[in-house]
């Protein structure tokens, strides 16, 4: 996708705005024109649908994984504290912007539109690959037990973080979503240590 304008990055802020203020349904270029103080006609001179808008939010949010996943890879060369930074600022960035896990568990929407479907499936797949990746290096280098497939501790863990942020923000944010993480992480990564520690 090509570099957003001002104007486009400012709609893609509304939409969140709007989204953290009634869920995905109150999404319309409708309410989008109001937040921003623009007619219709100008929303849709940047997108040509509401579809557009999400895809390209959806977008912004794999840009800045990819982005997060290299800088990790860059400082850290174990393959374990890989994962427990991913996992452990997975919780962070949610507990920070919880208007993030309402846009992207919001398959009930994506289930009707191909293309929003098709990336929140591809980011799901580049996010379990690094998982694995990590994984595998830290199983390669003798950090955790090598009798699982990583595969299935990968989908282990992104199916924990995505059970514990729902619970949180259905439960009201009434708990400490990062502690929670932490103690969550902490009994994945003793499932994985090797028997001799």
């Amino acid at each position: 996708m090509k570099k957003l304008s001002d104007r486009q990055n400012q709609i893609l802020d509304s939409a969140l705005t709007l989204i953290a203020e009634g869920g995905i349904q109150a999404v319309t270029i409708k309410n989008l024109s109001k937040k921003i103080g623009l007619v219709e006609s100008a929303i849709y001179r940047h997108f040509g649908s509401k579809s557009e808008i999400l895809e390209a939010l959806l977008v912004r949010f794999n840009q800045k994984s990819v982005k997060a996943m290299t800088r990790m890879r860059e400082q850290e060369s174990s393959g374990l504290n890989q994962l427990e930074k991913f996992v452990l600022n997975k919780f962070k960035n949610i507990a920070d912007d919880p208007v993030k896990i309402a846009f992207i568990f919001s398959e009930k929407y994506f289930l009707n539109d191909e293309v929003l479907q098709n990336r929140i499936v591809e980011n799901m797949e580049m996010i379990q690959n690094e998982i694995q990746r990590m994984i595998c290096d830290a199983q390669e280098n003798n950090e955790i037990r090598n009798d699982f497939d990583a595969r299935y501790i990968s989908q282990l863990i992104m199916g924990s973080i995505r059970f514990t942020a729902t619970k949180w923000r259905l439960s009201n944010y009434g708990f400490d979503l990062f502690e929670e993480g932490k103690e969550m992480w902490g009994t994945i990564k003793k499932m994985m240590e090797r028997n001799n520690k």
